[in-house]
C-alpha cells in the first residue's frame, strides 16, 4: 500500500495518509503548509486532519447503553474515550485518481457493533470536498462522524457562532444551550463547541490566504489553546452525543456527512 497518496489540482496539494487513519496528512495552498505534520514523537491524535467515528470528541467514562445493554470503550484519555477508533486505523484505497480518492475501513474490535466507514476527498480548483459515510452491518447502532483538523496557528478566526453547550466540570457539554457573542479568536482561549448550521468559519492565513470552511454538520468543536494549532472541528453531533442525544441507524442504513474547504483568498506569485 502506498503510505501517501498526493491530490493535486491547481495551485491546491494534498496529502492524504491511508495507513494513519485515512487523514489529510499535508494541505498546501501553493507552498504553504496548513496543517500541523507528524514527527516521531507526533500523538496520532495531534496532526493532520482525520476522520472521527464511530463517535467525535469525548464519551464520559468510555461508557454508554444501547438496546438496554451496557457497553464500555476503550479509554484513551483518562478517564474518557476520545475521538473514535478510526483516526489511527489502516484505510483501504478503493479508487483514486489525480483529483480525488476513496477509502474505507471496518470499525475494529473496540466498537462492540461491528460497522465500516468510507472517506472520500475530492480536490477541486479551490476547494477540497470530504465525505464521511458509515453504514450499520451487523445491527442498529448509534453513530457519529467528523473530522478533526490541525491548523496550523493562523493568524485570525472568524466565526459568526451565536450558540454554544455549556460545559461541565470535566470539560464536557451537557445539553444545555447558551449564547456567545463568539465572533473571532486570537488569544488561544477557546475549548468548546458550537450548534451552527449554514455558519463557514475562515481562517487567515500568511500571504492573503483565507480557508472557509462549510459543513452540513451540525456542531463544531474549536479548540484554540496550543501556541501551535488551531483545530475547527465539523461533527455530526456534541461530544458524548452517544449518551446525551445519540443518532440510531438501522442495520443497512447510513449517515453520510461532508466537510469542505475552499480557498477565499491567496495571491499567487507569479
Amino acid at each position: 500500500m502506498v503510505d501517501v497518496i498526493r491530490l493535486r489540482n491547481g495551485y491546491i496539494s494534498v496529502g492524504v495518509d491511508a495507513l494513519h487513519g485515512g487523514r489529510l496528512s499535508s494541505l498546501q495552498i501553493g507552498e504553504h503548509e496548513l496543517l500541523v505534520q507528524q514527527t516521531a514523537y507526533t500523538n496520532p491524535r495531534e496532526w493532520g486532519c482525520y476522520p472521527m467515528s464511530p463517535w467525535a470528541g469525548r464519551v464520559r467514562n468510555g461508557a454508554f447503553t444501547h438496546n438496554e445493554s451496557s457497553q464500555q470503550l476503550p479509554i484513551n484519555e483518562p478517564p474518557h474515550s476520545l475521538h473514535g477508533t478510526v483516526l489511527d486505523a489502516k484505510w483501504q484505497v478503493e479508487e483514486h485518481s489525480d483529483t480525488h480518492v476513496v477509502l474505507h475501513t471496518t470499525f475494529d474490535q473496540r466498537w462492540p457493533l461491528g460497522g465500516r466507514i468510507e472517506h472520500r476527498i475530492d480536490v477541486s480548483e479551490n476547494s477540497v470536498l470530504l465525505t464521511l459515510t458509515a453504514f450499520a452491518e451487523r445491527e442498529d447502532m448509534p453513530i457519529q462522524v467528523g473530522w478533526h483538523p490541525w491548523f496550523v496557528k493562523p493568524i485570525a478566526l472568524d466565526a459568526p457562532f451565536t450558540h454554544m453547550l455549556l460545559r461541565d466540570d470535566q470539560g464536557i457539554t451537557t445539553t444545555e444551550i447558551i449564547r456567545t457573542s463568539f465572533a473571532s479568536t486570537d488569544e488561544g482561549i477557546t475549548d468548546d463547541c458550537f450548534i451552527a448550521e449554514s455558519i463557514s468559519p475562515v481562517l487567515s492565513f500568511s500571504d492573503g490566504i483565507q480557508l472557509s470552511l462549510a459543513s452540513d454538520c451540525s456542531h463544531w468543536v474549536v479548540y484554540d489553546k496550543p501556541d501551535h494549532a488551531t483545530c475547527v472541528e465539523p461533527q455530526s453531533g456534541p461530544p458524548d452525543a452517544i449518551n446525551t442525544c445519540p443518532s440510531v441507524i438501522a442495520q443497512g442504513q447510513y449517515l453520510s456527512r461532508w466537510f469542505r474547504l475552499t480557498v477565499a483568498g491567496y495571491r499567487q506569485v507569479e
